[in-house]
């Protein structure tokens, strides 16, 4: 219900500055660790983590989403990109390998899907991010 084009579009509207040229965004979910299911088995789908990503010209935006209601939080992670030294892309068959990394050469990785059921700018998303960091 939530994961759709319109709910993210006027999400990323109220948090864009009029300086942001463009807005690139894409859903990733990173899944809890093994023992995590061994130990809790159905319930440690509770403990996986779904964000929304966001780039722009001026920096990325990192918005925590509830696992269960797909609603944003108020967890809000904002990175300048004067603090990034190298975005790197690789596509693969079904994911998207993304690095970020820092100016201290700290770093992360996101693997969202290549697509998205619901969300149809998610894939033309990452295809601008591949041109756009190639």
């Amino acid at each position: 219900m939530f994961n759709k084009n319109q709910y993210f579009n006027n999400h990323f509207k109220e948090l864009l500055t009029e300086e942001e040229t463009y807005n690139h965004y894409f859903y990733v979910m990173s899944m809890a660790p093994l023992t995590k299911y061994l130990m809790f088995q159905q319930f440690a789908v509770l403990m996986n983590k779904h964000m929304a990503v966001s780039f722009t010209n001026k920096r990325i935006i990192i918005c925590e989403m509830d696992s269960i209601t797909g609603k944003f939080t108020e967890g809000l992670f904002d990175i300048n990109l004067s603090d990034v030294k190298n975005v790197s892309l690789k596509k693969g068959l079904l994911k998207t390998k993304i690095n970020i990394t820092f100016s201290d050469d700290s770093g992360i990785m996101l693997k969202p899907n290549n697509f998205c059921i619901g969300l149809s700018n998610h894939k033309q998303n990452l295809t601008k991010l591949m041109k756009l960091y190639q």
